[in-house]
């Protein structure tokens, strides 16, 4: 059986670029475990930066981004295969953002134009002098003449 050590610390880790806000996004954590071990795990958004990155400079990286070497001390480059899977990985990301994009595009429209309808029915209700209870006669079946 596996034995399990508690988390002592986590650290946040900011990514370089800025949002829209203005903010840095949050592209990981550093954790460290009572036994001493540290270990970083990566968000969705900086596990596709660090895909991108290894695709770009054709390096292994680790996830703290440091060059990854095999026993001799040589630079691990990626196989056909890993590039192949980081490839994948980086177009379902944008995939995926688009899809959102476009939903909420739509999403807006639908408010804006249920919005309008509101605004056409209030303004058909007050020109037709029924906001105030006025009902000028025409529901109680009178009808008015002019003389």
């Amino acid at each position: 059986m596996k034995k399990t050590f508690k988390v002592k610390e986590k650290t946040p880790i900011w990514g370089k670029k800025q949002t829209k806000e203005g903010k840095s996004p949050r592209v990981g954590t550093n954790v460290t475990y009572e036994d001493g071990r540290k270990q970083t795990l990566l968000t969705p958004s900086g596990k596709g930066a660090k895909y991108a990155h290894e695709l770009k400079t054709n390096r292994r990286y680790t996830n703290d981004m440091r060059v990854k070497v095999d026993k001799d001390g040589v630079v691990q480059t990626l196989t056909p295969e890993q590039q192949a899977y980081r490839g994948g990985y980086l177009d379902a990301q944008k995939d995926a953002a688009n899809c959102y994009k476009s939903k909420k595009e739509q999403k807006q429209a639908e408010r804006e134009q249920r919005k309008a309808e509101r605004t056409a029915a209030k303004a058909a209700k007050a020109h037709s002098g029924k906001a105030y209870g006025d009902s000028r006669g025409k529901d109680m079946g009178i009808e008015r003449t002019l003389k």
